[in-house]
């Protein structure tokens, strides 16, 4: 799987580890899953992980993400998305897009380059 999550209760966070481009449909049942996964609970906050070898998603992608995140706001609640890009200057302007798109939503996103700085930020300490 391209995708990958694991809930920390305790510090009301997802962690997604992403290790290859996947495709819309696989990023969109994994967040189904990790959705209606009895650990996770509406509020919680997301840090994302993008490996140096994932490239950046389609603007079609993108679109279809930002929709996904619309459409099931009421499930993610208010919270807060880190997401840590390692790759290329063209994924990380990508990931920020979709920041930007998420305007209007509950979910404020933050784009990072270092997932220390994004853990202490949905921490409360960045």
């Amino acid at each position: 799987m391209a995708v990958t999550y694991r809930i920390n209760p305790g510090e009301r966070i997802v962690y997604l580890d992403t290790t290859a481009t996947p495709s819309f449909e696989e990023w969109r049942d994994t967040m189904a899953a990790l959705l209606s996964d009895p650990a996770f609970e509406t509020g919680f906050d997301f840090l994302t992980n993008r490996g140096p070898a994932v490239g950046p998603p389609s603007a079609e992608f993108t679109l279809q993400a930002a929709a996904f995140y619309r459409d099931n706001q009421a499930r993610f609640g208010r919270c807060r998305w880190a997401s840590v890009v390692s790759g290329d200057v063209t994924t990380y302007d990508t990931i920020r897009k979709l920041a930007i798109m998420s305007d209007g939503t509950d979910i404020q996103i933050m784009v990072f380059r270092d997932s220390e700085e994004a853990r202490r930020w949905l921490l409360g300490r960045g």
